[in-house]
């Protein structure tokens, strides 16, 4: 079964991976050169910043950069759209499963196998693909400190290991439900760009209360210039930013050259910047709660998948019998006997006729 399964998916294993080896040349060489930059100017300022020769290196290879962080992006939702949702879906839709499930193979360990040689696959690729684009982006990061940002924490370290998982087993359950392949390929696709997003928008940032700073917003002169303090610990997610007046309500900036208080520099008094985000040092932590929020939910969709293909019923308990219909009350209307006495004998004698019986089961209703 695992030999015949590996034959199956051999194809799609051999371009994923050998996709991934094509992408690794460039990434080795590149990313050497890189941290060469970085660890020669180490001690220089000048070498190290914005313009500078460190950054202009890995401004270079822009291409790359979006390369490398495009292909993880997409990667787990293409493999759970193309491996895992075809996975059950395919034997529905063209019918081969009365013959893969009417074997000596059981329905359970059948799907076993299926997930242990596919899943495995897909997530073992995914966690490569992030491995060498975090290291890729490793000189960049230590210049920038933008990891926790949304737009690169989704495709550094464990994170997109958990959104492989999560991918995987959303495309199984799809296929498993819809047993129709297009239809769960569509499925998986939309709901992991939905889930993905709602993490991205609203629940991520509350995995652990964020911090906030206030500060005075001061006057840059007579173009009422804001000038916003910037004294948050390196790496810092800023989750949001905004004003408040003096009475404490929510306030925007005001002002401009043609406006009265310009000129007296008191646009902006009684307003404080309120700078609420996340501290670097949280990082980390981050990365293992997406990682286990996302591995967490494809557990348990593995889990329903085994569910729904064995008839809904928990492992180990025995299949439910079938249930027996009563037999259906049949009538029957006994032949009426025409019975005449024999003359010279007490007895009545019937006139050839017989007296029809009730077949066994039967009801006879009077």
């Amino acid at each position: 079964m695992t030999w015949l399964t590996w034959r199956q998916f051999r194809t799609q294993a051999i371009v994923i991976f050998g996709g991934l080896l094509l992408l690794a040349i460039p990434t080795v060489i590149t990313g050497i050169g890189a941290r060469h930059w970085v660890t020669t100017c180490a001690t220089s300022a000048t070498c190290l910043g914005n313009g500078a020769p460190a950054q202009q290196y890995m401004g270079r290879f822009g291409w790359l950069q979006i390369l490398l962080g495009g292909a993880l992006l997409v990667l787990p939702a293409v493999l759970g759209m193309f491996s895992a949702a075809p996975l059950v879906a395919r034997e529905f839709d063209a019918g081969t499963y009365r013959l893969a499930w009417t074997q000596s193979v059981s329905r359970v360990r059948w799907l076993t196998v299926k997930v242990a040689v596919v899943g495995t696959t897909s997530v073992l690729a995914i966690g490569l693909l992030s491995w060498m684009t975090t290291w890729w982006f490793g000189p960049s990061d230590s210049l920038t400190h933008d990891k926790f940002i949304d737009s690169t924490f989704g495709i550094r370290d464990v994170a997109p290991i958990g959104y492989a998982v999560f991918a995987f087993a959303l495309g199984l359950a799809a296929g498993v439900v819809i047993r129709k392949v297009l239809p769960a390929m569509a499925t998986t696709l939309g709901v992991f760009v939905v889930v993905r997003m709602v993490f991205q928008m609203f629940l991520r940032a509350h995995y652990a209360t964020p911090l906030t700073q206030v500060g005075a917003v001061t006057n840059g002169g007579s173009d009422v210039a804001v000038k916003i303090g910037n004294n948050l610990p390196p790496g810092s997610w800023v989750v949001s930013l905004h004003f408040v007046d003096a009475s404490g309500r929510p306030a925007g900036i005001v002002g401009g050259p043609d406006a009265p208080c310009s000129a007296t520099n008191s646009c902006l008094d009684g307003i404080t910047q309120h700078l609420v985000y996340q501290p670097g040092n949280r990082y980390w932590p981050f990365q293992w709660t997406e990682f286990g929020i996302f591995t967490l939910l494809g557990l348990l969709l593995i889990g329903f998948s085994y569910w729904w293909l064995t008839g809904h019923r928990l492992p180990g308990r025995a299949p439910r019998p079938a249930a027996v219909r009563p037999p259906t009350s049949r009538t029957t209307t006994a032949t009426p006997v025409l019975a005449h006495r024999v003359p010279g004998s007490g007895a009545p004698a019937s006139d050839g006729a017989a007296v029809a019986s009730e077949p066994d089961g039967a009801h006879t209703s009077t």
